[in-house]
């Protein structure tokens, strides 16, 4: 296994697969990503995502300062956004790693989670994901959502067969995979119009 940066990549077919495990929602323009990607891997090469939707709850990526599931659905960015600054002031609070390198003022000046310092977010729901892959040049794009396991809540585990239904999948999902395939290019409109499918 090679690990090349993009910077450093000299031959455009060069990969034979591609891993985006847990930055697709961070990723601020995931099309062109997916291009580059595309353009990158060799003829029947493979791209594999594992990433949450911003429906998730998680997706705030705020849990270290507000361990509130689904905070971004139950208050505004600017909510979210004053509650970090007011916390990180408190006497003898404790600095995570990131503050502690970059200072606490890096949470000054954000208006949006989008701008989040070191982790801007896309805030894409899981139907912009299959939007975007719809939309690249991958073909054979296997889309799936999972449900939680139940380490952590057997409520939600309970709830697991709703992550398979449209507009619940949003909120119950703990993850979801893709696995789509860079072919050859085909001729045939009906073949390409086939390319999104849901295992």
């Amino acid at each position: 296994m090679t690990f090349i940066h993009p910077s450093e990549i000299k031959d455009e077919q060069f990969g034979d697969i591609a891993f985006l495990i847990d930055c697709f929602e961070h990723l601020i323009e995931p099309a062109e990503v997916l291009h580059n990607v595309h353009r990158w891997l060799r003829t029947n090469g493979i791209l594999w995502v594992g990433s949450i939707g911003w429906y998730n709850y998680m997706a705030a990526h705020c849990d270290s300062h507000i361990p509130i599931p689904w905070s971004q659905l139950l208050f505004s960015e600017d909510a979210i956004l004053r509650t970090i600054r007011a916390i990180i002031r408190e006497p003898g609070y404790q600095k995570n790693v990131w503050e502690q390198s970059e200072g606490i003022e890096r949470w000054d000046n954000v208006n949006t989670l989008r701008e989040r310092p070191g982790e801007p977010l896309n805030m894409l729901s899981l139907r912009k994901v299959r939007k975007i892959l719809q939309a690249s040049e991958f073909q054979n794009i296997q889309f799936k959502v999972h449900g939680f396991s139940g380490a952590r809540s057997k409520l939600l585990h309970r709830l697991r067969s709703l992550s398979r239904l449209p507009l619940l999948d949003e909120l119950l999902h703990s993850y979801y995979t893709i696995r789509a395939l860079k072919q050859p290019v085909s001729s045939d409109p009906i073949m390409a119009s086939l390319k999104l499918s849901k295992h």
